[in-house]
């Protein structure tokens, strides 16, 4: 059942230096194969801002060092800074560009009808409602794989399961009509996680990257949508709807930047 949202939604912008980011691994005991960016900034957020970190968020992209991250809040930067402990500011904060810190209001409502091109990297898994010789039940599989197990005489296109992954998770609830989904982007990623016992564990999940452009139906669904994200792994760099002008597709700046 969908929320109303009635709080106000903001797109953060900060920059984080990955070195700084690497130090931190070593610390964590994560060696550099293993090493993911998404799980790292979790932990940089987490630890500025508690439990108000800015999510779902998107590294959008490198300038020299520097890491540029997007993100949405129901706070602005202001606010989020005040929540950073001050004896924070001359260790884990000075691995941040203060300076450049910023946030922009969201609209608090799209208008129906409205068109948006929007880019986003996803994880298309699903839980396994029951468990078999190979999968136990409740793990992670990733759609195509749990398509080809529903359909073992079908042969399926992996791309069009994932469009029509994303497509039934976009429109639910009304939230948005699809106009056109495609993916731009495909690799097995390797995930640092903890498990239940705190240990880290190392997944493999599809890692995809869509474009696209949607018609907004339900101005209050899209809006839960965004600041929600799309899929698992929401809390580690995945499944924030980047938007951007009607035919824009390949901008990966965000409506409100």
């Amino acid at each position: 059942m969908m929320e109303t949202r009635e709080k106000p939604l903001y797109l953060i912008r900060l920059f984080l230096d990955s070195r700084s980011l690497f130090r931190l691994s070593e610390r964590k005991e994560v060696f550099a194969r293993q090493l993911d960016l998404g799980y790292l900034v979790h932990c940089r957020l987490a630890a500025l801002f508690g439990r108000v970190r800015p999510q779902p968020f998107a590294i959008t992209r490198t300038i020299g060092p520097w890491l540029e991250v997007l993100a949405y809040s129901e706070s602005d930067h202001k606010t989020l800074f005040r929540e950073v402990p001050r004896s924070m500011l001359p260790t884990i904060g000075a691995g941040v560009r203060w300076e450049d810190f910023s946030s922009k209001k969201m609209p608090d409502l799209f208008p129906a009808g409205h068109r948006v091109s929007f880019r986003l990297r996803a994880c298309p898994v699903e839980r396994k409602a029951r468990g078999n010789s190979r999968v136990r039940m409740g793990a992670e599989v990733d759609v195509f794989l749990a398509a080809l197990d529903r359909c073992p005489d079908k042969k399926l296109d992996r791309y069009q399961v994932y469009c029509s992954w994303l497509k039934e998770k976009m429109e639910t609830d009304g939230a948005v009509e699809c106009l056109e989904v495609k993916v731009v982007g495909y690799r097995r990623s390797m995930f640092v996680r903890r498990n239940k016992s705190r240990d880290f564990t190392t997944l493999e999940r599809p890692d995809v990257t869509y474009q696209g452009q949607i018609a907004i139906r339900n101005p209050e669904a899209f809006k839960y949508l965004l600041a929600r994200g799309i899929g698992r792994h929401r809390a580690f760099g995945f499944g924030m709807l980047l938007l951007s002008p009607a035919g824009r597709q390949n901008v990966v700046r965000t409506i409100g930047s």
